[in-house]
């Protein structure tokens, strides 16, 4: 069972932050490049061909076109292929200066290589750090918020409560306004009216 692992178009878009019908495009285009397989309506790509899709988006960035960068990867993926000739008089003819010509391209093809996966870790541990960053902004957004929210909830609960005072004090108040506007009528209409009135009393 083989142990390669296989990545969907939308997982390769969020750990490179490549959009999606970008990443389409460039399997359209240089898929032949890729180790890819059809998955339903889209792709399935393999992990090993994460940095030739990262050299793709590099050299686009570049401003190379389609049959530049189709070029780029010609190069870099294409097989170095050694002829061992078995007799004598055919190896004679390999000179020195030609071995040591291959030798030479084949550490320069391997140097690029390297370099290359050291930018390409560089990228996923600054992503990595960066998506770290993000998440602390997140979580530090969401307790602010909740704060605010609990802040606002006492708030309204305390204004609340004062109205509700205020409310009771008012009708109090007003009980005992109408109390003694009750009591001075009352008042007022056992008094006696008129001239014999004023001799009652």
């Amino acid at each position: 069972m083989s142990d390669e692992k296989w990545l969907t178009v939308s997982e390769v878009a969020e750990r490179f932050g490549i959009p999606q019908p970008t990443i389409r495009r460039y399997i359209e285009r240089h898929g032949h490049h890729l180790h890819i397989r059809k998955h339903h309506k889209s792709y399935l790509i393999a992990e090993k061909s994460l940095a030739d899709l990262v050299r793709i988006r590099e050299s686009y960035s570049q401003g190379m076109n389609a049959d530049q960068v189709e070029n780029e990867l010609a190069a870099v993926n294409a097989p170095t292929i050694i002829d061992v000739i078995a007799t004598s008089d055919r190896m004679s003819d390999v000179s020195p200066e030609a071995l040591s010509s291959l030798h030479s391209a084949m550490i320069e093809r391997f140097e690029r290589q390297e370099d290359f996966n050291h930018a390409l870790i560089e990228a996923m541990q600054h992503e990595r750090v960066e998506n770290q960053r993000q998440r602390a902004l997140d979580r530090e957004q969401i307790e602010r918020l909740t704060v605010e929210l609990t802040d606002a909830r006492d708030q309204a609960a305390s204004t609340n409560e004062n109205l509700k005072n205020e409310i009771r004090k008012g009708q109090q108040d007003t009980t005992e306004q109408l109390g003694e506007i009750l009591t001075r009528i009352e008042t007022y209409g056992k008094q006696p009216r008129g001239l014999f009135g004023w001799f009652r009393r």
